[in-house]
């Protein structure tokens, strides 16, 4: 929608992240320089809309053929299965056949006369994935292949226990751009009476 003046949403950018210690990673991950592609590629299975006068509510059931993350990433005291993965360098990871659950909270706020939508917390859950596969380039091709070589294999494992806090980088990154959308269009025009 140019006449908005919106910027292309691919690849949603989100500038830093980090996925706090838990077992099985007893170390922080640290991303930066986080690009999300394909996510305008989505099938959207299934929409609900809450709308008040003050409350919005936008939950949107997702099936994605194919999304990838890439992102420099910074892994400190990174202990894998006894040996120590410690490294920097850039990461990628493509989901495939990848289902999803994203839901939107906000507000109806007023400005200069008109209505917008103000998303205040947006949270997306894992509900299937076909498959994972990472690649990682470290500093240290042997760790970037030991590393790789960990996910790959336990990838399913990952998703399973681990695979919400990941998908907190897409809820983050997905609100950003719907407030950039929601910011630039009164909610009238969005959603029509």
């Amino acid at each position: 929608m140019p006449e908005y003046g919106l910027e292309p949403l691919q690849p949603l950018k989100f500038p830093s992240w980090t996925v706090t210690r838990k077992p099985p990673f007893n170390f922080d991950q640290f991303y930066q320089n986080i690009k999300l592609w394909n996510h305008l590629l989505v099938e959207i299975k299934d929409v609900k809309v809450e709308l008040s006068d003050t409350k919005f509510t936008l939950t949107l059931n997702t099936h994605y053929p194919e999304v990838v993350f890439s992102a420099d990433y910074d892994y400190r005291n990174a202990i894998f299965d006894g040996v120590d993965m410690s490294s920097t360098g850039k990461c990628n990871a493509t989901a495939r056949s990848y289902d999803s659950s994203t839901v939107f909270n906000g507000e109806i706020r007023e400005n200069d006369g008109l209505n917008y939508v103000v998303i205040t917390n947006t949270t997306s859950l894992v509900i299937s994935m076909g498959s994972l596969s990472v690649s990682y380039k470290s500093d240290n091709s042997e760790i970037g292949n030991s590393i790789t070589e960990h996910f790959n294999n336990n990838w399913e494992a990952i998703v399973e226990g681990e695979g919400d806090k990941y998908l907190s980088i897409f809820s983050a990154t997905y609100q950003i751009a719907a407030n950039d959308i929601f910011s630039r269009i009164p909610y009238n025009v969005l959603f029509p009476k």
